[in-house]
């Protein structure tokens, strides 16, 4: 199995997201972690804010984040940034520095990015990597579901889902009902992401100002 030689793994990791009309993504993360028996503080959580590769993309920001435990105690966390060739990345250390976990562990990681659209003369473009490829460890009972607007849905025509490692080139298949697109997946080896490629019709989200971009 995908455990195998691994104490630590993740058990299950739950994304809720909604891409709104103004090219806003709220996201809503339940990760289970399981440190075994090793005592840490916490975990890292790290998401790009901006894909160099990429023409055409705004810069991102992060809002509205906050961090919890499933019984609703918040959890410690500091943001910092750190950039590389292809990303910017925010990353929350999350956690109490005082205080150690062992056993498993539910955060409950809740965000919204600001302009996640790309766009050129051919499409609006959403491509977002909902789990990316810097887990170290197994990830198990993964479930994805993406809630559109009306507006939204009806001029989205063509969308992909790709697991892997970093080039992430391996198809992976969504169910789509009315405004949700869904996706669930058993496990994933560490390293191994997945990653959302969707195209709608040219002006269905709001285009950033030139100051976002």
């Amino acid at each position: 199995t995908v455990d195998s030689g691994y104490t630590e793994k993740i058990t299950g990791y739950a994304i809720n997201a909604e891409l709104k009309d103004n090219g806003t993504l709220s996201v809503k993360e339940k990760i289970d972690y399981d440190f075994g028996s090793n005592e840490k503080h916490g975990i890292y959580r790290y998401i790009p804010t901006i894909y160099k590769s990429r023409n055409g993309n705004p810069r991102q920001s992060i809002t509205n984040i906050s961090i919890k435990m499933n019984n609703g105690d918040s959890v410690p966390y500091t943001t910092t940034r750190n950039n590389s060739t292809k990303q910017e990345i925010a990353q929350f250390t999350i956690g109490d520095s005082e205080k150690l976990v062992t056993g498993v562990q539910t955060y409950i990681v809740s965000y919204d990015v600001a302009r996640v659209i790309s766009s050129d003369s051919q499409a609006d473009t959403f491509n977002w990597n909902f789990i990316g490829t810097g887990w170290e460890v197994p990830i198990n009972n993964i479930k994805i579901n993406l809630k559109l607007s009306a507006k939204s849905a009806n001029n989205l025509f063509k969308i992909d889902c790709y697991t892997g490692k970093n080039d992430i080139n391996q198809s992976c298949n969504l169910s789509r009902t009315n405004k949700e697109i869904s996706f669930v997946k058993k496990s994933l080896e560490p390293h191994k992401g997945i990653t959302i490629n969707s195209s709608f019709k040219i002006n269905t989200f709001k285009s950033p100002s030139w100051l976002e971009i």
